[in-house]
């Protein structure tokens, strides 16, 4: 058996001794890269490490996050964590260079981080970190998070400045900013973020900008931050000038519910354009200062020398308003009512709420025995007014008693009680127009409706 030979020329077997020295050599490389090649550092390993500056070299380099964040918790050397904090070339490190800002000391750097570093929540742990008031005021307007500009307030001293930012709804900024922290409250700027707002709120101290922001923050989310103003504000001149002007009227009573001093009581009492106020303050003014006539709660004519019940009666009859006479009503005693004799004063302490019957009874009493008083039908009138709208049947026979012994008067007292939609009180005017020579007819009455103030 003979063997087949091949010829080869001497370059073919020149390429085949180059291509195995090819594969060699790229064995070699592999080999010394997988023997230089340092295993990936894992939580254990920087839970061992003690050596500052392999935990800054695991915080700057880790792949893994984790590891980067729980290296910067053991690294306590200031340059070290500047360099960590510095380095934002991977976004991976984020966490990693929040937690190093946290921990520096240097007022400088954190400035800088605090206003122009990309990341929200490094500027954030600087923030916390910082002290310059008038930075602080720059990152409160102008950082474009909200939870940055809220730690920013939280921080800040500057009275005028909370204010603005307390009473506006977004950023606007119109000027540029100055420097000096007192210059800032020049600045037109609004935050839309309500939580940003009551930062400012809880921070500020100021009875004049806590009544503003009470008074004026409108916007439809503004509840919350006018409340929290509100709940801040002791000083009683402002609580007066929140109870007259604020146009929600339920801090308005609230208002009035904090108020304790007597003379912002009694101005309230007699000059308040609202008869809400008015009455409200009235209830507070206590007896001694209805009797003095703090405020010219009522007219003194020089006569009011008798005792406290006396000057309550005499109020009831000549004090500046309704509410201040209701006031003085309420606190006049059973026991006094029964001595009063002035049928007019006995009317109206009947017509307010408390101690009414006492005083009707009287009143009828004194008409049996007595007659009718002159000079108090307008009174009586006015009390049957107000028992038509209080609407309780008890009444009913009082009143149709006043009908009959209301002699001068008693056709206005017959046409309400025609009007007041009450089928005795009608019956009862019928009966009397008819004994009396008056008709009815369809047109323009007046009076009160039966029961609508009950």
């Amino acid at each position: 058996m003979s063997n087949n030979h091949k010829c080869e020329s001497p370059s073919s077997r020149n390429e085949l001794v180059l291509q195995a020295y090819y594969r060699l050599c790229a064995a070699w490389v592999l080999i010394l890269a997988m023997s230089s090649c340092k295993p990936e550092p894992k939580l254990e390993t920087v839970a061992q490490e003690t050596d500052q500056a392999k935990l800054a070299e695991i915080a700057l380099k880790a792949r893994d996050g984790w590891v980067r964040v729980a290296a910067v918790g053991k690294v306590s050397d200031q340059k070290l964590l500047e360099q960590i904090a510095v380095d934002s070339s991977d976004s991976r490190g984020d966490c990693a260079r929040r937690d190093a800002v946290a921990k520096l000391t240097n007022q400088t750097l954190l400035a800088k981080f605090a206003t122009v570093d990309r990341d929200f929540g490094v500027r954030l742990s600087a923030v916390k970190q910082l002290a310059d008031q008038s930075l602080l005021g720059k990152v409160a307007l102008e950082d474009n998070e909200s939870s940055v500009r809220q730690a920013a307030v939280e921080k800040l001293t500057d009275q005028a400045l909370l204010a603005k930012i307390a009473m506006e709804d977004k950023i606007e900024q119109t000027h540029p900013l100055p420097t000096s922290s007192s210059a800032v409250v020049e600045l037109n700027y609004k935050d839309t973020n309500s939580e940003v707002r009551l930062a400012a709120v809880e921070r500020l101290a100021d009875q004049e900008a806590l009544a503003t922001i009470a008074l004026n923050a409108r916007s439809s989310f503004d509840g919350d931050i006018r409340q929290a103003a509100f709940g801040r504000l002791t000083d009683q001149a402002l609580l007066a000038k929140v109870a007259e002007n604020s146009y929600d009227w339920k801090m308005g009573q609230a208002a009035l519910h904090k108020l304790t001093n007597q003379d912002f009581l009694a101005k309230l009492a007699v000059e308040s354009r609202y008869a809400m106020v008015r009455k409200s303050a009235a209830e507070k003014l206590t007896e001694e200062t209805l009797v003095a006539g703090a405020g010219k709660l009522y007219e003194n004519d020089g006569t009011d020398n008798g005792s406290t019940q006396a000057v309550l009666a005499k109020i009831v009859e000549k004090g500046r308003n309704e509410e201040i006479r209701e006031a003085a009503a309420n606190r006049v005693t059973p026991e006094f009512i029964r001595s009063v004799s002035d049928q007019a004063v006995l009317a109206r302490i009947a017509s307010r709420t408390k101690n009414s019957n006492v005083a009707l009874d009287r009143l009828l009493a004194l008409r049996e025995q007595f007659g009718v008083q002159s000079g108090s039908d307008s009174s009586v009138i006015a009390l049957c007014y107000r028992l038509i709208e209080w609407g309780d049947k008890s009444r009913i026979p009082a009143m149709l008693t006043i009908l009959e012994t209301t002699k001068a008067s008693s056709p206005f007292l017959a046409e309400y009680f025609m009007n007041s939609g009450q089928g005795d009180l009608e019956q009862a005017a019928r009966e009397w127009a008819a004994e009396n020579g008056y008709t009815f007819r369809e047109g323009y009455g007046s009076g009160p409706t039966w029961s609508s103030k009950r």
